[in-house]
């Protein structure tokens, strides 16, 4: 609908469609009517904006003649009914959280990104920067307190090139905005090597590992009762015995020797 400003704004439904918010809507209103439209004019221009039909038309037609009176008056009703958006008061756990949520994919680091609707792009990790500051400052923060928590959500890549201490917002934009192609060029070449090499490390000390478990030799189980071999079996045995296990021979020997004897004995 067309004022006679020449301004055109939608009709007021009250079902939240289309990002219909109540407040800024009244507002964008005001801003329509001529400044010489008396008080009546304006309020009886204001129910001509009543969606027919809607919640909104039939709070309107139910206003007593002083809610009616002026546009003070109007207004006081529409936002008893529709009160204004409180600003969310966040705690600083919160702000820490939302600020590392706005992430940036490796791969757009140092890519010019442009969309189709708009005419001009940037590098991704200079729109990251600016989501970044817009969000911390619509939470109150103005002297960039969050910064560091911003880089610390950022990839690697990003990460170690922002070492300085920002006192700014503006000093971060302009830190972020400074990084060279070129530099994150070779910063992800450099990444890359270790990563592979921290694989192969990683790779050859597993194997090693295995090789480890497959030789270990099987623990010496030994005889519950000695059995009734002479003495010449007894050392034939505990040769073998010795020789596979590599150890000394003279400790077994030694101890079946006296079990021979003793069972001799017997």
């Amino acid at each position: 609908m067309t004022t006679e400003t020449g301004k055109t704004i939608s009709l007021f439904c009250n079902d939240y469609s289309d990002k219909e918010e109540p407040a800024d809507w009244f507002v964008l209103l005001q801003l329509t009517l001529p400044e010489s439209w008396t008080d009546d004019q304006m309020v009886r221009c204001f129910g001509k904006y009543m969606a027919p039909n809607s919640l909104a038309e039939e709070w309107f037609d139910n206003l007593t003649s002083s809610d009616k009176y002026d546009m003070g008056t109007l207004q006081k009703a529409f936002h008893e009914r529709w009160p204004p958006r409180k600003r969310p008061q966040w705690s600083r756990a919160q702000q820490r959280k939302c600020i590392k949520g706005i992430t940036i994919k490796e791969e757009d680091i140092g890519t010019w990104i442009q969309k189709p609707e708009e005419r001009t792009g940037d590098y991704g990790q200079n729109i990251w920067a600016e989501q970044v500051m817009h969000l911390a400052q619509s939470m109150g923060d103005i002297h960039g307190i969050l910064i560091e928590h911003a880089i610390e959500g950022a990839p690697r890549l990003l990460r170690n090139q922002l070492t300085e201490g920002y006192n700014s917002w503006e000093n971060f934009i302009e830190g972020v905005r400074a990084i060279r192609k070129e530099t994150l060029d070779i910063e992800q070449q450099r990444l890359e090597e270790n990563k592979a090499r921290d694989n192969a490390v990683a790779n050859l000390q597993q194997q090693m590992i295995q090789m480890s478990l497959q030789t270990q030799p099987q623990p010496l189980r030994m005889p519950q009762r000695p059995l009734q071999l002479s003495t010449v079996d007894w050392y034939t045995e505990l040769e073998l015995l010795a020789h596979s296990y590599a150890t000394p021979f003279l400790q077994y020997k030694n101890y079946y020797h006296v079990v021979v004897e003793e069972s001799k004995d017997h």
